[in-house]
């Protein structure tokens, strides 16, 4: 068995119904809907860049799930025979196989809370100078209005007082 998992998220392909993976004609595999997210944005492939048309890529690909014992060598003789035909030996199987999975899952799963950490703080880095230039702005702005409210008003008082000159 291969532990693989999508480049895109990061998170492992799964033999789950819904988990649906597609490849591209580089040979890279992602779940569908990663790529299909990606191709709204760009028409590379995700991994190597390569330029994709979306016509020629594979939308499911289906595997055949053998569950194997990890470490242990598999020969294709033996194969069968390590297979689990009950629901101990599959149970077994699963309690062996579990750790290592859920282990591969927390790596997986911390990479990519780092990452979307990383992306949030350079995120609110971005926010937070935005709003500093708009507090700029703003300020700018309040005393443009009111160096020129002083100059209407001072026009305004001249005026009045030429046509006081005038009148009189």
């Amino acid at each position: 068995m291969i532990l693989a998992q999508c480049p895109v998220c990061q998170e492992l392909f799964t033999p789950a119904s819904d988990c649906f993976m597609s490849a591209l004609p580089c040979g890279h595999v992602f779940h569908k809907k990663c790529v299909e997210t990606w191709f709204r944005t760009s028409s590379t492939c995700p991994q190597c860049r390569v330029k994709v048309k979306r016509s020629s890529t594979v939308d499911r690909l289906f595997f055949d799930v053998v569950p194997f014992l990890p470490f242990e060598p598999l020969s294709n003789c033996s194969r069968v025979s390590q297979t689990p035909s009950s629901s101990q030996n599959s149970s077994s199987f699963s309690q062996v196989r579990d750790p290592n999975v859920q282990l591969f899952k927390a790596k997986s799963e911390i990479n990519r809370l780092t990452e979307a950490l990383q992306e949030s703080e350079n995120k609110l880095a971005q926010q937070s100078k935005l709003a500093r230039d708009r507090e700029n702005e703003v300020a700018t702005l309040t005393t443009l209005y009111t160096e020129s409210d002083k100059l209407c008003e001072k026009e305004r008082q001249r005026s009045r007082d030429l046509k006081y000159v005038l009148n009189h």
